[in-house]
């Protein structure tokens, strides 16, 4: 096995880890909120249960400051000096102004969907985070929000990575419709080898600085 394939079977076998297992880096490290599977399902899935419902939410948040903070925390982001509720609130807006009109598309790939990953980082990191600086929390967000989206966690998406990524994990929800829309999503999108991809990346910095694996 050569450097590159030992590479890609290593991440592989971290993200599968951090899809089944909490995080490590996120309270106690056995809070299950923390997994991959459990933050799509909330951040992705809340959308997609909203989208179900005309874009309504009961008046509640689209995005809950818990799993923003679980989010952030489980990938060593720092989190915004601005409030999480008033971040919440920021995203909330965003989200309705900018994602839903454009939720169709989205699903169906019709758009410049890098370019819009790049302006919608941007946007989330200064409307919503209250800084430019947090363009890396934005695209942590983005990734498990928005998972149709091209990541922006790593600098250039390779087209060798899908091949080495193996097939999408199980998917583990309570609910029904949003089980059956992440099988459909996992299946049918890039976000598990961009998720492997930027396990790569992490694992490529891990002997220089902290980062999370």
């Amino acid at each position: 096995m050569n450097v590159s394939d030992q590479g890609d079977t290593d991440a592989v076998a971290a993200a599968t880890r951090r899809w089944f297992n909490p995080s490590p880096y996120f309270s106690s490290g056995q809070d299950r909120r923390s997994s991959d599977n459990a933050l799509l399902a909330a951040l992705y899935g809340g959308l997609y249960k909203s989208a179900l419902h005309d874009f309504q939410n009961a008046g509640r948040v689209l995005v809950d400051r818990t799993d923003l903070r679980i989010l952030l925390e489980s990938y060593l982001f720092a989190l915004p000096v601005r409030q999480l509720d008033l971040c919440c609130r920021h995203l909330d807006t965003f989200v309705r102004k900018n994602i839903y009109p454009a939720w169709e598309d989205l699903h169906a790939g019709k758009s410049d969907l890098h370019q819009l990953a790049l302006q919608w980082t941007r946007s989330v990191a200064t409307e919503c985070l209250g800084d430019q600086s947090y363009c890396g929390q934005a695209g942590c967000l983005l990734f498990f929000l928005c998972p149709m989206l091209p990541t922006t966690l790593v600098e250039a998406e390779s087209g060798s990575i899908s091949a080495n990524a193996g097939k999408p994990p199980l998917v583990m929800c309570q609910d029904e419709a949003i089980q059956g829309q992440l099988r459909h999503l996992l299946q049918s999108t890039r976000w598990w080898p961009r998720r492997v991809q930027w396990q790569q990346t992490i694992l490529s910095r891990s002997s220089s600085v902290l980062s999370p694996v």
